[in-house]
């Protein structure tokens, strides 16, 4: 078959891998002028830092097969890093069952509940059960009322902002579930990752272009070049291009609805904390998390610099998106000082701002009910996109399974 993908990132990549490998010929297209996505980097001292932060868990075997059917595996490195809880103005390491013992906002019977709490949803091997259970009435309740309001009310509140208290538990149990203490990465950064698969699908006489807008751009007549096409784009881009779909179908999808992603990244003289990833519990900041790749990753990959991420969710109407980096910058520069009074704004090398609009969809308890099939209402068209994941988080992993789910379903 002749097969068009719509959208150069992870998804759209292993689609087009997949259906390669199968003999199938296939055409990428990717309006941006680089391939990856979310998973996509830029170099820092000779290596590619992502754009996002992002690191691999041990479970994580769709990404972890493909990185090691590319021959990628001997890039990988899994560790435990350090992590922890910056609340009240002050930075509790929340790395092991020892760090929960000790971390004294709560006391020692709060401890001991959310420990096993969070073992029993480690137990649990089907979600879906709590699909209509908003999260943040069975955490208050299992957990207790100050775990929910030290630790997890944070979380949904920084993530989905207004919608919070609506998030399904089903989306809080992958979490809990599906995560590991050991985390990997990719030496040289994700971008390798895409580079490689770009490589492997020309081998099998695919095609991937960048800086090429999808052919049709809405004009129905042109999907009669290609046998199937597969769209990876976020949802409003979708309907974008194909104005003939249903209106039924296009008013479904219109009620999902989505935060936007907004990544610093500042590049220092020297190191910046003593964890890898930060997650901020105190309202006032303007960013949810601090995370310091160079204290997973050595320094010594990207010239000797530090790396650190500052990082959240937004509503997409947030100013962020309107005003320039500097602004954004200055006004994160205080709180960095709350976290390390030492910081000073000589250290930044350099920093770089990346956003994107459609990064989180919002789980409400009704999401189950309105995820879109893989197959769409018109003839050959295939939609594949991060809004169809669930319960699991968006992520690389589900990115690589979404494609090889469509590139099955196709080949069937």
């Amino acid at each position: 078959m002749k097969v068009a993908v719509v959208g150069g990132g992870l998804t759209g990549l292993s689609a087009a891998y997949y259906l390669s490998k199968k003999g199938h010929q296939v055409t990428v297209f990717e309006k941006e002028n680089h391939l990856g996505g979310l998973a996509a980097g830029v170099k820092v001292g000779g290596t590619f830092v992502d754009k996002y932060y992002h690191h691999i868990f041990a479970g994580d075997r769709w990404l972890l097969d493909l990185i090691k059917e590319v021959g990628l595996d001997g890039r990988l490195v899994f560790k435990k890093p350090p992590t922890a809880i910056f609340y009240q103005g002050r930075t509790y390491p929340f790395t092991s069952a020892f760090d929960l013992l000790r971390f004294t906002p709560l006391n020692f019977v709060e401890r001991l509940r959310f420990g096993l709490v969070s073992l029993y949803l480690k137990q649990i091997s089907d979600g879906q059960k709590f699909s209509q259970v908003p999260a943040s009435n069975w955490l208050k309740k299992f957990y207790g009322p100050r775990s929910y309001e030290i630790i997890w009310e944070p979380l949904l509140r920084s993530k989905f902002g207004e919608y919070g208290s609506d998030v399904s538990m089903a989306w809080f149990w992958s979490r809990i579930h599906d995560r590991t203490f050991s985390l990997g990465y990719l030496r040289g950064g994700f971008q390798i990752l895409v580079e490689r698969m770009r490589e492997e699908i020309g081998k099998s006489n695919g095609t991937v272009q960048s800086g090429v807008s999808y052919f049709g751009s809405g004009r129905g007549s042109d999907r009669t070049l290609f046998d199937k096409v597969i769209v990876t784009t976020p949802l409003p881009v979708f309907l974008g291009l194909f104005p003939d779909l249903p209106v039924d179908y296009v008013r479904d999808l219109e009620t999902i609805k989505f935060r936007s992603a907004l990544s610093m990244i500042l590049i220092l003289k020297k190191p910046f904390m003593n964890c890898y990833w930060l997650n901020i519990n105190d309202a006032d900041f303007p960013f949810v998390a601090a995370v310091e790749q160079t204290n997973f990753i050595p320094p010594s990959d990207y010239g000797g610099k530090h790396i650190l991420y500052l990082g959240g969710y937004y509503p997409q109407d947030h100013r962020f998106f309107s005003v320039k980096k500097e602004e954004i910058f200055q006004e994160f520069l205080p709180y960095l000082k709350k976290i390390n009074p030492d910081f000073d704004p000589s250290f930044v090398i350099h920093y770089s701002l990346f956003t994107n609009h459609y990064a989180q969809p919002i789980v409400t308890t009704d999401y189950m009910t309105k995820i879109p099939p893989l197959a769409t209402p018109l003839k050959n068209v295939y939609l594949a996109t991060m809004a169809q994941v669930y319960p699991q988080d968006r992520g690389m992993n589900q990115a690589v399974k979404l494609g090889k789910d469509v590139a099955e379903i196709i080949t069937k």
